[in-house]
């Protein structure tokens, strides 16, 4: 059994991750309002324990398939999700005159799931690893105090990626090049600074030049 202290400190972390999510998911907009309260509960399921997988933050079967059933549900979608969290986040950014834009890119690996569809390679040719790449842009205060995501996109490299030679890589337009995600990301970020606030957008690319970009 929990002691008196381990039991308070549970529910705080219950009472603050569902304020949280309430909150940051107060606008979601899925089409349906029972699929808007499934995403704020798994949502909160996922805060309190954010490294377990679902069926061990669901904790119980019926919900483990109700967030199951949320995934799969084709209403359920990226850009849907990051909405309203996108618009909390401009919203703290109006505090800050400055905030700094961080990109970076990593890899899901779901290598050991081996029935999921629409993975792609990932790592050397050697490791044959498969899943996703996420790359997000982190809005953090000069302090480093963190204001959200306000860009993310996921996607699964094609198959034949590794078959491209050097020289053929290096031809193809910058539209279809994987390193076109850090514009793609920067050009988000200048259409969803706020008025006022200035952002020196940063990225882990090596060799690449800060960016100031201030909305006026």
């Amino acid at each position: 059994m929990l002691d008196d202290t381990q039991a308070l400190a549970t529910l705080i972390d219950v009472e603050d991750a569902t304020s949280w999510c309430e909150e940051e998911f107060s606008d979601v907009e899925l089409g349906d309002k029972r699929l808007n309260r499934r995403l704020i509960r798994t949502a909160i399921k996922l805060t309190m324990q954010p490294t377990a997988p679902i069926n061990q933050a669901c904790e119980d079967w019926a919900t483990t398939k109700a967030s199951d059933r949320l995934f799969d549900n084709d209403k359920v979608v990226l850009d849907k999700i990051l909405e309203p969290r996108q618009q909390q986040t401009q919203e703290r950014m109006k505090a800050s005159p400055l905030v700094l834009a961080v990109q970076d890119t990593s890899y899901l690996n779901y290598t050991s799931h081996t029935q999921t569809e629409g993975l792609g390679p990932i790592g050397t040719e050697e490791q044959n690893l498969s899943g996703l790449l996420m790359h997000p842009t982190l809005i953090l205060t000069p302090a480093g105090l963190p204001l959200g995501v306000l860009t993310q996109e996921i996607w699964a490299r094609a198959e034949d990626a590794s078959e491209l030679t050097q020289t053929e890589k290096k031809n193809r337009p910058i539209e279809e090049k994987e390193s076109c995600k850090w514009l793609k990301g920067l050009e988000k970020t200048v259409e969803l600074t706020p008025e006022g606030v200035e952002v020196p957008a940063k990225n882990n690319e090596p060799k690449r030049e800060a960016i100031v970009v201030s909305s006026q």
